[in-house]
């Protein structure tokens, strides 16, 4: 068997997994974007196809005003007597925030509104014990003798249907000493509990440890070989970050972990966010996991079992024409707005007063930037009356870090420009002259740089690019990833005409899987 990682690419942090007869069923965190928790489908552990999310409805929850990274952290999915739950955290600073749990029968379908957990921390985790108890894990902070404070991993035993602790909180685990313990997923092997943490912090230390009890409350020993995850002393790394992991067992009893990872740019920047990989895990009974090869993962993969799997990337090619339901690869920004619709003539967006560099909602629909190497086109009509109206195509990390090129007027009508802003930065180009509010624009995106321009019969003509780097995590900081998107703002004012979009292409072009 051999396949190539990341298996998700793109802005896909903080996998969770778990097993359903011979499916398999994947979450990842979201952060300000909505719809929330996306899942994910598999029969092979290699190919995923979306399905579906968590969170779809205004009734579950929004995120008004919420900083970028903000919104909804890490998700845990597991499967227990024909019923998903999935338990998240909403770090809002409006409305209900916390821990909480949904739950459905069909992961693809409709899932129900949030019960609350009041434990605090973030990174929850579920366990369903051989007995039916569910045992509820999450990071948390204590001060310690010295009066600093720090992360320890704490744990309870609640109701999954109601969210009602019945015992605990009580602390288990301060980790093995790394900054930010967090991440705990509690699982029961050979008559044994074992407690996997990401400790290090997202970054390049990142790591995942492994520890055991005879009980889900310890005292928990650590694995002699932790960390069995961690590309950290890698001189340059094929996959950097690697952590957050969980484990499953597959229906032929071999076990696989998925984590986090990312892929950089010269060595040191990352700007498709974190993505998430798959390893095969060799754990024999009374034994510690152990990765094949090494802790440090690599992009290709070949392990058993010894059966072909051909990997196909579903994400490479994108393609909408609006005419029927919103494609589920679609989000908008804290909130569902209002000012986005579908019609004979492809999908209209009514641009508000609110500009894309505020804390708001923009109107603003996007996709995920998979690959390194892309092309991304769009047709759009848009007549602006007046300086402050513009529509286009976004490639956006946050709202203060983002490229808008973009319909606006002009000296005598109409004109194509690049707005690049990067915190207090901003600046303007003016890339050409239009005669009719119309052009078909497109971004192609390189490891280096953004190209902005216009296709003309087919072929794309450069008008303008953007550095790639000014877009990563390393100089914005964050959790999340870019995003191409289609927008409308009136910076102040309501548009007074909506701008129209009559297709949306994307076409990923990186030479490997």
């Amino acid at each position: 068997m051999e396949y190539r990682n990341p298996v998700l690419t793109g802005f896909y942090p903080d996998p969770s997994i778990c097993r359903a007869g011979n499916d398999y069923y994947m979450v990842t965190s979201s952060f300000e974007y909505l719809p929330g928790i996306p899942v994910f489908h598999s029969r092979d552990l290699v190919n995923w196809e979306q399905v579906g999310h968590c969170l779809t409805r205004k009734e579950q929850m929004t995120f008004p005003e919420a900083p970028a990274s903000g919104g909804i952290y890490a998700a845990t999915i597991r499967y227990h007597q024909g019923k998903f739950y999935v338990t998240s955290t909403n770090t809002s600073a409006q409305g209900h925030t916390g821990n909480f749990i949904v739950s459905a029968e069909d992961p693809a379908g409709e899932w129900s509104d949030p019960v609350w957990v009041e434990q605090g921390g973030i990174d929850p985790s579920l366990f369903f014990d051989e007995d039916g108890t569910a045992y509820y894990t999450s990071n948390g902070m204590f001060r310690d003798h010295s009066g600093v404070m720090r992360n320890m991993i704490q744990q309870s035993v609640i109701s999954a249907e109601t969210g009602e602790i019945l015992r605990g909180p009580e602390v288990i685990s301060l980790g093995t000493g790394g900054r930010c313990a967090e991440g705990p997923h509690l699982y029961r092997k050979d008559g044994m509990y074992y407690l996997l943490l990401a400790e290090g912090g997202t970054e390049l230390g990142h790591m995942e440890t492994i520890f055991r009890s005879e009980n889900p409350f310890g005292p928990f020993q650590p694995c002699p070989g932790n960390p069995i995850l961690t590309a950290r002393d890698e001189n340059r790394p094929e996959l950097a970050a690697a952590g957050h992991a969980d484990i499953v067992e597959d229906a032929d009893g071999r076990y696989w972990m998925v984590f986090l990872c990312y892929r950089t740019i010269d060595a040191k920047f990352h700007h498709l966010g974190r993505e998430t990989s798959i390893v095969p895990l060799i754990w024999e009974e009374g034994t510690w996991p152990q990765i094949p090869g090494g802790r440090a993962p690599r992009r290709l993969v070949r392990c058993l079992p010894e059966r072909e799997v051909a990997q196909r990337d579903l994400r490479r090619s994108f393609y909408d024409d609006f005419s029927g339901t919103r494609k589920l690869d679609w989000n908008t920004i804290r909130e569902y707005c209002g000012e986005i619709e579908t019609g004979k003539e492809g999908l209209r967006i009514k641009g508000s007063r609110i500009s894309l560099w505020e804390q708001k909602t923009p109107s603003f629909l996007g996709v995920r930037q998979k690959h390194m190497r892309f092309l991304c086109s769009t047709d759009l009509r848009f007549m602006p009356e007046t300086p402050e109206e513009e529509a286009g195509l976004c490639v956006l990390y946050s709202n203060t870090a983002y490229y808008s090129f973009r319909i606006v007027r002009g000296k005598k009508g109409f004109a194509l420009s690049l707005r690049r802003r990067i915190h207090d930065m901003e600046t303007e180009q003016r890339c050409l002259e239009l005669k009719e509010g119309r052009a078909e624009i497109a971004v192609m995106g390189e490891e280096a740089d953004y190209h902005f321009g216009v296709m003309e019969n087919g072929e794309f003509l450069e008008l303008a690019k953007a550095d790639t780097r000014l877009l990563s995590t390393e100089v914005n900081r964050g959790f999340t990833g870019v995003y191409i998107g289609l927008y409308a703002s009136g910076n102040g004012k309501n548009c007074r005409k909506p701008a129209v979009f009559s297709y949306f292409r994307y076409e990923g072009q990186d030479d490997e899987v």
